[in-house]
C-alpha cells in the first residue's frame, strides 16, 4: 500500500500523492496551511498536473452563466450567492443540492453539490467550490493546503 498512489480531482485541480498521505494527518496548532503543504511538497509526496480543457454539453450554458454574474465584490464572501445562483439550474431537474457551506456544518468549503443540504452534505458530497477573490493568487501553498484539509475531511466523511 505505501507505494500505491492515488488520485484526487476536485475543482478541476489534479494533486497526486502517496495513499499514505490519506492517513497522515495535516500539521496543526502554531503550524499554518502553508508550511503544511510545503512540508508535503519538500518530501516529494505532491505532483502538481494540469488537466485538459473539460468537454461537457452543459459547458457552454454554464460559462455563459457565468459570463452573467456581476463580478463586483469586495470580500469573498459577496461571490458565494451570486455563483450559487449561477449554478443551481443545472442541477434543477435532479434531486442534486448546490449549498453554501462558508460558515455551515463541519465541512467549510465555500460551496459543495451534495444529494442533501443539511448536516449529511459530506457524507454525500459530490464536489466542492473553494471561491477567492480575483486580485488573491490561487496556486499558494496556504490555498492549497486548505484544498488538502478539506480532502483529509472528506476522506473521515467518507472512508470508502
Amino acid at each position: 500500500m505505501r507505494g500505491r498512489r492515488a488520485i484526487i480531482i476536485r475543482n478541476q485541480v489534479s494533486i497526486v500523492y502517496k495513499t499514505r498521505l490519506y492517513h497522515t494527518k495535516l500539521s496543526s496548532g502554531t503550524v499554518t496551511l502553508a508550511q503544511s503543504f510545503d512540508k508535503l511538497c519538500d518530501g516529494g509526496h505532491v505532483k502538481h498536473t494540469t488537466l485538459p480543457d473539460q468537454i461537457h454539453p452543459k459547458k457552454s450554458n454554464l460559462l455563459s452563466a457565468f459570463r452573467k454574474v456581476n463580478t463586483q465584490w469586495n470580500e469573498e464572501k459577496d461571490m458565494y450567492d451570486p455563483i450559487i445562483k449561477a449554478i443551481r439550474p443545472f442541477y434543477a431537474k435532479s434531486n442534486v443540492c448546490v449549498v453554501n457551506t462558508h460558515s455551515k456544518g463541519d465541512f467549510r468549503a465555500d460551496i459543495s453539490i451534495s444529494a442533501f443540504d443539511d448536516d449529511r452534505v459530506p457524507y454525500f458530497l459530490w464536489y466542492f467550490i473553494e471561491l477567492k477573490l480575483p486580485s488573491f493568487a490561487l496556486a499558494t501553498s496556504n490555498n492549497r493546503g486548505q484544498i488538502f484539509q478539506y480532502c483529509h475531511k472528506l476522506r473521515e466523511k467518507q472512508p470508502y
